[in-house]
């Protein structure tokens, strides 16, 4: 792929981020309460849009910024209102039409209404895949087929490029929440994880107009008004096969999975349902497979752990295997195994992105396999440093315990006696 035109690197751009988020700097942790696009769909392991501006505001204009998790585009979305031109890269289709349609730019949000109206206009003039899939065991059958029908009308063809061009990424996303709204998902404790109600009942209100009314109260959060140069490419792609130039970015801004087997798929699940049922790319359970952090094992093959991984990470691993508990042998050092195999190739990809003197700033969190910590933090600085990235933590906040996924499960409370969790910014450079 073509990478955007090179220009001249700042000086020492490590150490005015290690200077500034040596400071006072927003916490990263997402807040409840998001409000503007940052409401579209906030996800728990996110970081905040205040904690992106802060660090993006001290690169140089005409930088170029890469997210490798990108997710619902925090980074991209910031980096473009700040008129620095950005990669985001995810492998969640679903997150690559969020990151898209916040890039979109309406005149007003009576323009987006329009825009939808010329959508459903199109609804009798445009054939979508004969069935709705797997999206039938989540809404009523008559649901699915109007959901079908109004989607192919947005998209036009299941074989568009994805994510498509922001407006149709907008109208896209406003039909998905739409659909939401009038038979929403069943969803429990945990904010990862959602799954088809027992009864699917039939709605009590039109999907075309609860559209229209998504559309016009999306728009009216305020558009991402980005300079057309300045747009993020936004791509469906893997952090482990990054498709970005050596040398092709100046800083990385992201979170990666955190170490505590999130689904990270599950949580979008009815959302992948409803893009199959359109577009027919959309494989959600070989996407659950394919995440990094996910809880799958992707093959039975043996495990051995390589002599060139960081030292402290085959350390960790060599204590999880031999664990006396329940299946630590097991399925849990497979697990953590898969984990920091992708964590390795990742970090490999990112130092090859980076130019000389680029930067990479990681928001990452502690967690605990029993009573053994997993210093996320630390086992990147020496991921990062086998890949040729120096740094080290520059800052660290004390997280209580009701703010992380152990908090969910209620046979894992009495192991949080005593534990002491932090969330991190560790900055990486590339000399």
């Amino acid at each position: 792929m073509t990478v955007l035109a090179r220009r001249t690197s700042p000086q020492r751009l490590f150490d005015q981020l290690r200077d500034r988020l040596g400071g006072l700097v927003p916490d990263p942790k997402r807040r409840a309460g998001a409000t503007g696009v940052d409401a579209w769909y906030p996800y728990y392991a996110g970081f905040s849009s205040d904690f992106a501006n802060a660090v993006l505001r001290e690169i140089p204009r005409g930088s170029i910024v890469l997210d490798p998790w990108n997710g619902s585009g925090t980074t991209t979305t910031a980096a473009a209102r700040l008129g620095l031109r950005s990669y985001g890269v995810d492998l969640n289709p679903f997150a690559s039409l969020i990151a898209q349609a916040k890039t979109v730019s309406f005149a007003s949000p009576a323009d987006a209404v329009e825009f939808g109206q010329r959508a459903l206009g199109c609804t009798s003039s445009v054939r979508g895949p004969s069935t709705a899939g797997d999206l039938s065991r989540w809404i009523s059958q008559s649901l699915a087929r109007r959901f079908v029908s109004l989607g192919a009308a947005i998209v036009e063809s299941e074989d568009v490029a994805w994510p498509p061009d922001p407006r149709r990424a907008f109208a896209m996303l406003a039909l998905v929440r739409a659909v939401r709204c009038v038979s929403p998902p069943k969803s429990g404790s945990n904010p990862t994880w959602f799954r088809p109600p027992r009864r699917r009942k039939q709605p009590s209100r039109d999907l075309a107009e609860e559209f229209l009314k998504v559309v016009h109260s999306l728009a009216a959060d305020g558009m991402l008004l980005a300079e057309p140069e300045n747009s993020p490419r936004i791509l469906v792609g893997d952090a482990r096969a990054l498709p970005i130039q050596n040398g092709g970015v100046d800083v990385v801004l992201t979170s990666p999975p955190y170490c505590t087997r999130i689904d990270y798929a599950a949580s979008t699940a009815f959302e992948l349902a409803c893009l199959a049922a359109v577009t027919s790319r959309s494989d959600a359970g070989s996407l659950r497979r394919e995440l990094m952090g996910t809880t799958m094992i992707r093959t039975r093959a043996p495990h051995p752990i390589p002599d060139n991984w960081a030292p402290s990470v085959r350390s960790l691993l060599e204590q999880i295997r031999s664990h006396g508990s329940y299946a630590s042998s097991g399925y849990y050092f497979k697990n953590f195994w898969q984990y920091f195999n992708d964590a390795h190739l990742a970090l490999g990809e990112i130092a090859r992105a980076l130019r000389r003197g680029g930067v990479a700033v990681l928001v990452l969190q502690t967690s605990f396999y029993k009573e053994l910590l997993i210093d996320l933090p630390a086992l990147y600085t020496e991921i990062g440093e086998a890949h040729g990235l120096h740094g080290g933590v520059v800052v660290k906040r004390n997280l209580p315990s009701s703010r992380v996924m152990a908090s969910l499960h209620p046979k894992a409370r009495r192991n949080r006696v005593g534990r002491h969790y932090e969330e991190s910014v560790l900055l990486l450079e590339k000399p």
